[in-house]
């Protein structure tokens, strides 16, 4: 059929959405929940914050969102895992048209409960538990191999931390400044016309200009 040839993608999947993130630490920055969404999703606009009768903030954030084409076999859209994970602070995601998934090994098609296998908690690969991996450390925010979100370059850094990155750029900008200024000075005590050769008990003998063949003795008093 000459459809074969063609790559055919419905309007309604990459449509705009509203997605609705619940962390259970309310203290998790927007930015590294913006930071892990956009390893899935494209997001339009900025975060808000969702509020109940009351006025009171329920721990959701809600986002417009567009999907990203993808997925299996380069099918469909690439869908966020619904559950996750960012440093020690779980949390879940739900939009229209979220399929089905497993919380224990994040793939769609199936619910935990049918779910018979094992996944390691420290690297997410299916097959041993935690105790077992060989598997190198990784990133649960950038999900890179080699570093902890500790010391992630992509995390949101405290006010203390900023303040004391801050505080330490100063002293080395200060030990800089003192460090020229010594060599100044050096330069400044050998450096000129003339140069002290010789320091004798009650003489000082000088070398004038390159190319002087003179010698000034200034004798003590």
């Amino acid at each position: 059929a000459p459809l074969v040839y063609f790559h055919v993608e419905p309007l309604f999947a990459r449509e705009l959405r509203q997605l609705v993130v619940h962390m259970f630490n309310p203290f998790v920055p927007d930015e590294d929940i913006c930071f892990f969404l956009k390893r899935y999703v494209d997001i339009q606009g900025v975060g808000k914050k969702i509020l109940d009768a009351g006025g009171y903030w329920t721990c959701k954030r809600k986002y417009m969102v567009c999907l990203r084409p993808g997925g299996p076999q380069g099918a469909g859209v690439v869908h966020p895992p619904a559950t996750f994970s960012i440093r020690a602070n779980n949390g879940y995601l739900y939009y229209s048209g979220q399929p089905t998934g497993c919380r224990k090994c994040g793939n769609h098609g199936h619910i935990s409960a049918e779910f018979n296998n094992v996944v390691c908690r420290r690297c997410g690969v299916i097959g041993h538990v935690t105790a077992e991996c060989r598997v190198g450390i990784s990133c649960n925010l950038c999900g890179k191999q080699g570093h902890l979100y500790n010391t992630c370059p992509n995390r949101k850094r405290s006010y203390a931390e900023a303040a004391a990155a801050k505080a330490q750029r100063e002293k080395i900008g200060e030990s800089a400044s003192v460090s020229e200024t010594e060599t100044e000075r050096d330069n400044v005590q050998t450096g000129g016309e003339g140069q002290v050769l010789e320091e004798s008990s009650g003489s000082v003998v000088m070398d004038t200009a390159p190319g002087a063949s003179e010698e000034l003795v200034e004798e003590g008093l």
